[in-house]
């Protein structure tokens, strides 16, 4: 890989870790100030589902499975389950993004090592010491044709 997309790669991944502990700092503070453990989504739920049962807690015509804890607390609760999961998935999607970025370097690279691999065997090819058929540039030129051959599948 070059120096420069290695540089790009580490200040992008720099930038995305940056970002992602941004993120959980500010989730971290809220959850400070509730006093408890935030549960995960269940994975059943939609956000949009959960969001109409925070706005039915809220309104009083719905109760909490425990009476002891008030409707506010269960909403706010709900709704920090909700970022939470809002932010994993904001996390997994930038760690996704991160590897195709660097696929797609590692593709561009391979790519242009099989140009290059192709253009110095024409360049092997039409050179005079190929044309002599004892001679070890020949015997090289018929070794890549016959590999070459065999990678693209055709048979001899």
């Amino acid at each position: 890989m070059r120096t420069r997309d290695r540089e790009y790669l580490n200040t992008e991944a720099g930038r995305r870790l940056e970002l992602m502990l941004d993120r959980a700092a500010q989730f971290a503070i809220k959850v400070r100030a509730l006093g408890m453990m935030v549960p995960n989504m269940p994975p059943w739920e939609t956000y949009a589902g959960l969001r109409r049962r925070v706005e039915r807690l809220r309104a009083g015509k719905v109760r909490g499975l425990d009476p002891r804890i008030p409707p506010e607390a269960m909403a706010d609760l709900i709704e920090l389950s909700i970022e939470k999961e809002i932010i994993t998935r904001a996390t997994v999607a930038d760690m996704d993004g991160h590897a195709d970025i660097a696929r797609r370097i590692t593709e561009k690279l391979e790519t242009e090592r099989f140009r290059r691999s192709v253009a110095s065997f024409h360049i092997l090819k039409k050179s005079p010491e190929a044309a002599d058929p004892d001679s070890p540039a020949a015997a090289k030129v018929r070794q890549i044709h016959r590999m070459r051959k065999k990678e693209e599948g055709r048979g001899r």
